[in-house]
């Protein structure tokens, strides 16, 4: 395991060195237009490839050296449970880095995650979810006949709503961190705490504007989040699912906002536009207090819900304190109350 550590640690701080030649070769950069991306200067979209890289890494460290550190026999017990999570690693890598080279269209893109999606499942029917358990009401409720498409719809829900919550720089970074942890903190493994160090560095270059996240970046780590989260579920490491609800609630209800709206204007729910809640907040807040507010709006009902579980009273409380910051970000000065 120390020599597994160390290797890592090598090749990221390898790949640090060479940032500006990796960059130059893979040649893909998030260009403002002063509209919706208002950054200064051309930004590397190469995030989502060091951590591709990393994770490859460690796929073929595994073979080698057989110490089962990425797949961990808890969840990966047998090899099609390993081909999966390698397949849809892959695939949703390889989306992601043609969706930022030349954009795909909505439709199109949406396809292709279900069919990515799909193949996944069937490689390891073990990531159908056939139980809901809410806390609420104690009980299971049994959706056997729906699990592959509740399943599906799952990933597609949560790949989504993340991509569109990778806004400015650090927010879906933290975010991501946040899950690392939570992730630690359920199945003590020595990948969690690698992926948690990989993403620091990330998020160092990230915050000075060093590289962004890209397509490819978010749907590979929006896939592994997902996994994760209904591989914990499914072994009741998780025992609710309202309280994955409330770890996704923040990132979802800002995506299924921004689809309402944009749908009652006429437009396509994946059209892009300046709604989303960092935009709203950068209006009134500093970047500073702005990603400090998104964090602690997703990190305190989870630290409030790991002393005081009640879940659902939380979410609710959650969406409340999400409307009323939108609303009291959107007011003018010199609107009346």
């Amino acid at each position: 395991m120390f020599f597994f550590i160390i290797l890592t640690v090598i090749l990221n701080v390898f790949l640090l060195f060479l940032h500006d030649k990796i960059d130059k070769i893979i040649n893909i950069y998030d260009k403002p237009d002063r509209k919706r991306k208002i950054h200064k200067g051309f930004v590397p979209l190469t995030g989502g490839l060091i951590i591709f890289v990393n994770l490859i890494f460690f796929i073929f460290l595994d073979f080698f050296l057989k110490q089962k550190i990425f797949f961990f026999e808890e969840f990966f017990y047998y090899n099609r449970i390993y081909f999966s999570f390698i397949f849809g690693i892959v695939a949703f890598f390889f989306l992601g880095l043609l969706d930022d080279k030349k954009p795909i269209s909505a439709n199109i893109k949406l396809v292709i995650q279900i069919l990515i999606i799909f193949f996944t499942i069937l490689l390891d029917p073990n990531l159908k979810i056939e139980f809901i358990k809410i806390s609420l009401f104690n009980k299971n409720f049994n959706i056997n006949e729906f699990s592959l498409i509740f399943s599906i719809l799952c990933f597609l829900l949560f790949i989504n709503a993340f991509n569109m919550f990778d806004g400015i720089n650090g927010q879906s970074g933290s975010y991501i961190l946040l899950n690392l942890f939570l992730f630690y903190l359920f199945l003590k493994k020595t990948i969690f705490l690698l992926l948690i160090f990989i993403v620091i560095i990330f998020l160092y270059r990230n915050i000075k504007n060093k590289i962004f996240l890209g397509n490819s970046g978010s749907y590979l780590f929006s896939f592994i989040i997902s996994f994760y989260f209904i591989k914990f579920y499914n072994t009741e490491l998780i025992y609710n699912a309202d309280f994955i609800l409330l770890v996704m609630l923040v990132p979802g209800i800002d995506m299924l906002r921004l689809f309402f709206l944009r749908i009652y204007k006429g437009f396509s729910p994946f059209s892009p536009d300046r709604n989303h809640l960092h935009h709203i907040l950068l209006i009134k807040f500093k970047y500073r207090i702005c990603i400090s507010i998104i964090f602690l709006l997703i990190s305190v009902p989870l630290l409030i819900n790991y002393f005081f579980p009640k879940t659902f009273l939380i979410i609710i409380l959650t969406i409340f304190s999400y409307l009323l910051l939108l609303y009291k970000s959107q007011k003018t000065p010199g609107t009346k109350k």
